[in-house]
């Protein structure tokens, strides 16, 4: 296996993962040689139109997703829910927004930071002017 000259089965891979107490998935990570740099000038985004911008995803056990999201003034997010266990954390980089879930809502600012469940619907509405804010979606035990 390590010479690349078999392909073990998922039933070895298995059982090489609980000799080095380890999951399948550690075993199958890339390891991070070189830094990834996202830049902003790569973003298909236009001025003044609402945005998200997955800036890093994972699919590890410890699933989670960075996105930038901009929200012109005056204008509400699309709906949306991550799936059973998912928490959503927010940190507003500048604008007014206001949070609304599952029977609650709060009003954010610049600086301001949230932690919700996401598993719920929910919507970004911006104030008087457009917000920019990072949210970091992940699994519950992140």
């Amino acid at each position: 296996i390590e010479r690349m000259e078999a392909n073990p089965t998922v039933a070895i891979l298995g059982r090489l993962a609980n000799a080095l107490d380890q999951t399948v998935a550690d075993l199958l990570r890339d390891s991070l040689h070189t830094p990834t740099v996202v830049r902003a000038a790569d973003s298909a985004a236009q001025p003044g139109e609402a945005y998200v911008r997955t800036l890093f995803t994972s699919l590890d056990r410890r699933r989670f997703e960075l996105a930038e999201g901009v929200i012109p003034a005056g204008t509400t997010s699309m709906r949306s829910a991550h799936g059973d266990g998912s928490v959503e954390y927010a940190f507003i980089i500048n604008g007014e927004v206001t949070v609304q879930s599952n029977g609650w809502s709060v009003d954010l600012g610049a600086g301001d930071a949230l932690r919700f469940a996401a598993e719920f619907t929910h919507t970004y509405e911006a104030g008087d002017q457009t917000v920019r804010l990072l949210t970091i979606v992940g699994s519950n035990d992140l």
